[in-house]
């Protein structure tokens, strides 16, 4: 949980009584801020995810663009014989 849930958290239990003593609405708002808390983690995952679709994506594309550079511009290891 960020540092703002733990304080909401901290001052909803303060307000209840003792941190045995939570209500139902306590327990609901801590439901929600779990909720959003893994619709935050299942959007990064899904970030991460797409990151290395596209850079696996842009390795295979680059490949043969390097190899025609390296034919066209480099020159070529050939030695003449003697």
């Amino acid at each position: 949980m960020d540092h703002l849930g733990e304080k909401v958290g901290s001052e909803d239990i303060t307000r209840s009584g003792s941190a045995g003593d939570i209500n139902s609405e306590s327990v609901a708002h801590y439901e929600q801020l779990l909720r959003v808390h893994n619709e935050n983690i299942q959007r990064i995952q899904n970030s991460v995810f797409q990151t290395i679709q596209r850079g696996q994506e842009l390795g295979q594309v680059s490949f043969p663009i390097r190899v025609y550079y390296k034919m066209q511009f480099e020159p070529l290891d050939v030695q003449l014989a003697p």
